[in-house]
């Protein structure tokens, strides 16, 4: 336990979704209760992966083995094209999606773009 939670405190991939979410949540400038409520939905998605796994060890430990073990063989085949694909996917998307609701919200506050 004390391990996984020291790795939590190192790991800069989980301070930057973490971190990235809170300012997300603060800059969309809702009431408290549901920016609380925004961040305890973002850490269950976050977990769902994770959730997903152990209860599938949990309820069926023989059967989760065999298609966990060929799950991680495939995963590090493919590692270094799914991290390329990832990253320039959610960039990309980012980038877009940014940059569209950008114009958009210049648009509706009379702005001119890029002023």
């Amino acid at each position: 336990f004390g391990a996984g939670a020291g790795l939590l405190l190192v790991s800069a991939k989980f301070w930057v979704l973490t971190l990235g979410a809170i300012a997300s949540i603060g800059a969309a400038e809702v009431s408290h209760t549901s920016a609380i409520a925004d961040f305890l939905v973002f850490v269950v998605l976050a977990e769902s992966v994770h959730l997903t796994i152990l209860t599938a060890a949990f309820v069926a430990p023989a059967r989760s083995a065999d298609t966990l073990d060929a799950v991680a063989r495939w995963l590090e085949r493919n590692n270094r094209q799914l991290v390329i694909a990832l990253g320039l996917g959610c960039c990309g998307v980012v980038l877009v999606l940014s940059g569209t609701y950008g114009e958009l919200l210049d648009y509706v506050c009379g702005r001119s773009p890029g002023g």
